[in-house]
């Protein structure tokens, strides 16, 4: 299974200058009006055409705008509130480097469209909207972006290196605090995304946070509705799935040091999988720069041929980030190449240092092995700088070098270096 598995966001963007910044148009007694604006631009080059396996290199550009309102207004002891949303995109180029897009999508359409209520500890909302669940290792978001060459049942406009297009379509969701540092969802969330298999989740996720370096997590959700029409692969066993999940992180009550682990099982009368994670980081706050080293190691089951049952795990609605919990694990490899987060495990270390406010970079070196085979996959380095040119700017240059070993040399008869270069460029309010 080739490139079913990539889900990329830049959130390092959109978290440092997105979303929490919007231009205002109103804000008194009767609530608040906001206008938000995303404008986001990408050239991107690959060395090998992964979709096809050729030796040849690949260069396209990826852009999309986004634009809307929300607002709130006082109502019933509470807030009422709402967003609408639009997004247009555009592919120019080669199309991208796992032959999804063809280079010419251009594509415009609602983004978000939600309304909802809430209080101090209650929260409701519906329609059209992203959601995250926990660290974005099961959920976050509907973020697969296919373009035309897969024909048009599968378009979602292309963006599939940005994948700008990360709501659900239809979805509720209630959040409850009961107390301090503590969060309950419920959730209903469809996808209407072909690529996905347009599958229905319904759970419920419990987080408890005693501070912002310390929490615990627990969710269970089923996975439904999924069309056997357009699903292949693992999507056509996602139908009646039950996933249990388990997360936590823990300072230890030592400053700058971060300890994270998880775990992740899939159940139903056709799959019996698993994956977990485990990983530590340290920041020196004293050195210059301010450098923080982690490492992390996580392991995703695959498949026994021989057994009755799929053990091939479903990495579903993951997620990623340029910094963490960076759950799309290597710039090529995790959206080219594989191993998309089943049968492989990952050792990744990381190294990230901040210039200045508004100037950071960050390495991550990856050795990737097949979990059921004894096998060596694939080895990567990635590099990239974070440049915020002014309260709404953002550069972020990003270059991948891959070394396929013999599970990728097996896969795609390459045994030389590659290379992914890319150059984001986002504008927001």
């Amino acid at each position: 299974m080739r490139t079913t598995f990539r889900s990329l966001l830049l959130s390092s963007l959109l978290g440092t200058l997105g979303t929490a910044q919007a231009l205002e148009l109103y804000k008194g007694a009767q609530g608040s009006l906001d206008f938000n604006l995303e404008i986001t631009a990408a050239p991107l080059y690959s060395s090998y055409d992964f979709g096809t396996a050729q030796a040849r290199s690949v260069q396209w550009l990826e852009s999309y705008v986004r634009s809307g309102f929300s607002g709130t207004t006082p109502l019933g002891g509470g807030a009422a509130y709402a967003g609408v949303g639009i997004m247009t995109s555009k592919i120019v180029g080669d199309g991208d480097a796992s032959a999804t897009s063809n280079g010419h999508e251009s594509r415009t359409d609602f983004d978000t469209a939600f309304a909802g209520w809430k209080n101090d500890w209650f929260d409701l909302s519906a329609g059209r909207q992203d959601y995250q669940m926990g660290d974005g290792f099961l959920i976050d978001g509907d973020q697969l972006n296919y373009g035309e060459r897969l024909g048009n049942g599968f378009n979602r406009g292309g963006l599939y290196y940005l994948s700008g297009r990360t709501s659900f379509a239809r979805s509720a969701i209630l959040r409850l605090h009961p107390s301090d540092g503590w969060l309950l969802e419920g959730f209903h969330l469809e996808s209407g995304n072909n690529g996905q298999g347009t599958p229905h989740l319904d759970g419920v996720n419990s987080d408890y946070a005693v501070d912002e370096d310390n929490s615990l997590g627990l969710a269970y959700f089923t996975v439904n509705n999924v069309d056997s029409h357009v699903a292949d692969g693992l999507f056509a066993l996602r139908s009646g799935l039950d996933v249990y999940n388990l997360r936590g992180k823990s300072d230890l009550g030592v400053p700058s040091l971060s300890i994270e682990a998880g775990y992740a099982a899939e159940r139903s009368s056709q799959v019996d999988a698993y994956a977990w994670y485990a990983g530590a980081s340290y920041q020196f706050k004293s050195a210059p720069l301010a450098p923080q080293l982690g490492y992390r190691y996580s392991r995703f089951s695959g498949d026994a041929p021989a057994s009755d049952k799929s053990e091939a795990f479903d990495p579903l609605f993951y997620g990623s980030t340029i910094g963490e919990p960076t759950w799309v694990q290597g710039e090529i490899a995790g959206t080219f190449a594989g191993p998309f987060n089943s049968n492989a495990k990952v050792s990744r270390l990381s190294l990230n240092a901040s210039v200045s406010e508004r100037l950071a970079v960050g390495a991550m070196a990856y050795r990737f092995d097949s979990a059921r085979e004894a096998e060596h996959l694939a080895d990567e380095l990635d590099l990239h700088v974070e440049t915020y040119l002014s309260e709404h700017l953002a550069l972020v240059p990003i270059v991948g070098v891959w070394k396929p070993r013999q599970g990728a040399t097996a896969l795609y008869g390459e045994k030389r270096q590659q290379t992914f270069v890319a150059l984001v460029t986002s504008f927001s309010l």
